[in-house]
């Protein structure tokens, strides 16, 4: 019933200097982070800060290295020890931040549905794994909601 952006997305951004959170009109988001730009960026405006006015925003996502933000880690665990089925889509699991959640879920009896291309850090935990690619899978359950799935 809930969905944790454990890295969170790129609607959202920070100032650097006040650390203010803000809500961005972001175009349409391609899963690498660039937008779709219709005049081709020509009448592109950097958005400001509502705080200081500054143009100076990091995007509200956890970069490589960082650490994701502790409520939200708890969160995810928290969901996780509670789930009855986890559902990994597009990921090795390589990073311990992800992993734990599905090893947690699974501690506690979850099922594990993974869709990813290429080995994940979870396969031997998994009751049913498809391997294709993330975007086609999900752009098909999108287009037929009725799509009848393996009872796993």
């Amino acid at each position: 019933n809930s969905i944790t952006h454990m890295y969170s997305h790129l609607s959202r951004a920070s100032c650097i200097r006040w650390f203010a959170p803000l809500c961005l009109q972001v175009p349409i988001t391609r899963p690498d982070g660039d937008v779709e730009l219709a005049d081709a960026g020509h009448n592109f405006k950097v958005p400001h800060c509502t705080s200081c006015g500054g143009d100076r925003l990091k995007p509200d996502v956890v970069f490589f290295g960082d650490s994701v933000p502790k409520d939200r880690v708890e969160r995810a665990l928290s969901a996780a020890q509670t789930a009855d089925l986890v559902v990994v889509v597009g990921s090795s699991l390589m990073v311990w931040s992800a992993f734990r959640l599905v090893k947690a879920a699974k501690e506690a009896g979850a099922k594990l549905a993974i869709v990813n291309v290429g080995p994940t850090r979870a396969d031997d935990m998994a009751d049913l794994k498809v391997e294709a690619l993330a975007g086609e899978v999900m752009m098909q359950l999108a287009m037929h909601p009725n799509l009848l799935l393996p009872r796993i």
